[in-house]
């Protein structure tokens, strides 16, 4: 997966204690994720920016537990974040 698009999210310094401490996903705040919507909003790349902040780490702690070693877990959840910006 050495595509440049998945290296345009740094890597989180998190990758030891990722498998033996499990996070959980915060409560969403919605009005984020609407703002992050609205490609006409001046605070729309601001509410895209806290919203990959916010998942990043629960998403790679997710894929790890699947089986992923740190590397991959990068990869694919960088992965995540380049289609998901694409689409905004």
């Amino acid at each position: 997966m050495g595509h440049p698009e998945n290296q345009t999210l740094p890597a989180q310094p998190h990758e030891t204690s990722v498998v033996s401490h499990p996070h959980w996903f915060t409560t969403t705040h919605w009005s984020v994720v609407l703002l992050a919507g609205q490609p006409d909003s001046p605070h729309a790349t601001g509410a895209l920016e806290k919203l990959c902040r916010t998942y990043w780490l629960p998403l790679y702690s997710f894929i790890r537990r699947r089986g992923y070693g740190p590397h991959d877990a990068q990869d694919l959840t960088q992965g995540f974040f380049v289609r998901l910006l694409r689409l905004n």
